[in-house]
């Protein structure tokens, strides 16, 4: 909900077997069938190599189905409840490295009360 109130034109898109490795979409002003594209994951603590296969296959997927829908990808973000450690970044360093497009891992946001 906090990704649709940062971007007003942000649609979620619900899971399904062809959301595409989108969980919310976010139209990249100025460019035609450009987009962000939000991965949320709710692992908490250190990544297992399991979540982190998990993360992986999302950006497999997402390349794939942005191939396939002629869309182009301007940004990707995993957005995950937890700060990486220095080898967590690392990992998504190596993963995300000469893909096309920016990678981010999104920090947790903290709001205060």
């Amino acid at each position: 909900m906090l990704l649709c109130r940062e971007n007003p034109d942000a649609t979620r898109i619900k899971p399904s077997r062809g959301d595409g490795g989108i969980d919310v979409l976010v139209p990249a002003s100025g460019a035609p069938r450009s987009i962000e594209v939000y991965q949320v994951k709710s692992f908490t603590g250190t990544l297992s190599a399991q979540q982190k296969l998990q993360i992986e296959r999302s950006l497999k997927r997402v390349q794939t189905f942005c191939a396939e829908q002629n869309l182009t990808i301007t940004a990707w973000y995993v957005t995950l409840p937890l700060t990486p450690t220095n080898e967590t970044r690392e990992w998504f360093l190596r993963l995300t490295e000469g893909v096309g497009f920016p990678c981010h891992w999104r920090e947790p946001v903290t709001i205060p009360v």
